[in-house]
């Protein structure tokens, strides 16, 4: 049953209680307003802030950036943002609306590649960044900071497939290997793909079932989603989305020129032998680059939002929240806001990022 406002008594008491209130009033007059800088105190459990910042955005109309210290933070701020947006907004779901771009923890100099889940997560948030609208974005400060690929790169590794397009099977295939798909008969997860003559299934992510394409030549012929146990069709598809696995796009061809042109430039006796196996296992090398894209990229997450806001020459390290519990809404633009689950300090130096104009 669908939880929302309208059909639930006590949550729309509860918005009324919050939206009544002369310190409510006063943020979205401020917000209202254009205030650079608004200290926010005493909402002390995460669902009130939650609740809050919904509101907010719902009065609005504004895009928020909530900027969380670490990764472990993320899960519970979507799950309460997610909640009271869908709440108030009156829909099932708001996959693109709320968006969440976990950092990738792993050191890029270690050698060891992110966590799968995190690289799909991250791909296919920063796709959706670029195909729909969102209210919300939910990150990392280490998100912010990484550097990775630029906005069309990510729309060069998705596909969106649409009827009666000419589109060739071999070219989706190949992508599909290079942006981290796995080939597997039959398709029984998310990432995975098969193909059986001129039909191939895929398992997108952020899709509950897979898809089925029906090719004739280069041709579109249908689109289908399906059900995975029984592999029998549930209903047509005009269009459909195949956002990649992860956000560098790579294939054994890219690994093998890399390593022709590492060997030229390390031409030493004892790097012979490293390239040479590396070039040889070119395929299972692969799998290692995925821990190279800080190293081989130049783009930043501002890219994808430049609402949030310009990328600063410096970020100052803030002081910890174990001793404050203030947090802030920094207005970018005047109609955009980033809020920082930081503290908030009246003396603090602030970040010195201008706005994107």
């Amino acid at each position: 049953m669908s939880t929302t406002i309208n059909s639930t008594p006590a949550l729309q008491a509860t918005l009324q209680r919050v939206s009544q209130t002369p310190q409510y009033h006063q943020v979205l007059g401020e917000l209202r307003r254009g205030a650079r800088v608004i200290s926010i105190s005493g909402l002390v459990t995460l669902s009130a802030r939650a609740l809050v910042l919904a509101a907010l955005q719902k009065e609005t109309g504004k895009r928020f950036a909530i900027v969380a210290p670490a990764t472990r933070d993320l899960e519970p701020w979507e799950r309460n943002l997610r909640f009271w947006y869908c709440a108030l907004a009156g829909k099932e779901g708001c996959d693109n609306e709320v968006l969440v771009l976990p950092a990738s923890e792993t050191d890029p100099y270690a050698g060891f590649s992110p966590h799968a889940e995190t690289l799909e997560k991250r791909a296919l948030t920063l796709w959706r960044l670029i195909q729909h609208s969102h209210d919300f974005v939910l990150l990392t400060a280490r998100a912010l900071a990484r550097r990775m690929v630029g906005p069309d790169e990510v729309r060069r590794t998705g596909t969106t497939l649409k009827r009666d397009q000419e589109f060739s099977p071999d070219e989706l295939v190949e992508k599909l290997f290079a942006t981290g798909y796995m080939r597997e008969d039959p398709v029984g997860g998310i990432g995975e793909f098969s193909i059986r003559g001129g039909i191939v299934d895929i398992w997108p992510p952020g899709r509950e079932a897979p898809v089925r394409i029906e090719f004739f030549g280069d041709t579109v012929d249908s689109l289908r989603e399906f059900d995975p146990e029984t592999q029998l069709s549930t209903g047509p598809l005009s269009e459909a989305e195949f956002p990649p696995m992860r956000e560098l796009r790579v294939n054994s061809h890219d690994f093998r020129e890399w390593a022709e042109r590492a060997r030229e430039r390390w031409s030493e006796d004892r790097y012979a032998r490293a390239l040479r196996d590396r070039t040889a296992f070119a395929d299972e090398a692969t799998s290692q680059l995925k821990s190279f894209a800080p190293r081989l990229t130049s783009g930043s997450v501002w890219k994808f939002a430049p609402w949030v806001v310009r990328r600063p020459k410096s970020i100052k390290p803030w002081p910890s929240m174990r001793k404050h519990r203030r947090y802030k809404l920094v207005v970018v633009e005047d109609f955009d806001i980033r809020c920082s689950c930081f503290p908030s300090l009246a003396r603090r130096r602030r970040w010195s990022g201008k706005p994107s104009q």
